[in-house]
């Protein structure tokens, strides 16, 4: 978002600019204003090509959102008026520059498409340890968490590019319990869970890794299975 109003910005200053040189260039040598809107049909292509290039995919809980849902949230949220406000307060700034007031907008833009459900992958890319620790806080809000009878979430919480999940197995005695199949039977099931949520997808195309990590009843490791963004190759949303 910062992006596309700094790409909006400096065409709209550099075209203030060859318009009032244009003109005086008319006045000077008396010539009629023949094309005065040929660099306003350049600023649409130029503006054409930022919003293409800019445009944030956007994902609603834990799919990809439609283009009706945006729209709808973009309304609730007085998207377009906000964007107005921020492009013109880039007008008034020197050099076309994001100051503290635009990012305030811009924020308040954001936090009102999250409070509905919405992040845009554009964000995840920008700032993903910053969104990988917010997400992990309030998921870690609801632990524990009763699973089953014989597993517990315990914590949840982010590292450096790493989701992290601390479980507890409890009333199984591993001395009887075949590991690896133990052990392809849970990543099996944490594969399908991990990679069919967009936000997780949006994650791991930016690097981040998903670990989860099952204690026995004495907090003693049994087995650690970390997904990556290879393991959901065969999965239709990657």
């Amino acid at each position: 978002m910062a992006l596309v109003l700094l790409c909006w910005g400096w065409v709209f200053a550099g075209i203030h600019i060859l318009n009032t040189i244009y003109a005086f260039y008319c006045f000077l040598f008396k010539r009629g204003l023949i094309v005065p809107y040929v660099f306003l049909i350049l600023a649409v292509i130029l503006l054409g090509g930022c919003a293409s290039k800019t445009e944030s995919k956007w994902i609603y809980q834990t799919r990809k959102a439609t283009q009706e849902e945006v729209s709808k949230a973009k309304i609730e949220c007085d998207w377009d008026l906000k964007l107005d406000l921020a492009y013109r307060q880039i007008l008034l700034s020197p050099s076309a520059k994001i100051t503290p007031e635009i990012n305030s907008i811009y924020k308040s833009m954001r936090r009102c498409m999250a409070i509905q459900g919405f992040i845009s992958e554009s964000i995840i890319e920008k700032n993903t340890n910053t969104m990988l620790a917010e997400v992990t806080k309030r998921n870690n809000e609801s632990c524990p968490i009763i699973i089953d009878e014989y597993t517990k979430l315990d914590r949840i919480y982010s590292t450096d590019k790493q989701y992290i999940a601390l479980y507890t197995l409890t009333g199984l005695n591993f001395d009887y319990i075949d590991k690896y199949e133990f052990f392809t039977k849970i990543k099996k099931a944490l594969i399908e869970n991990v990679c069919s949520n967009y936000i997780n997808i949006a994650f791991m195309n930016n690097g981040v890794d998903f670990n989860y990590i099952y204690k026995d009843d004495n907090q003693n490791e049994v087995i650690s299975i970390i997904i990556e963004k290879s393991d959901c190759v065969d999965e239709s949303v990657l």
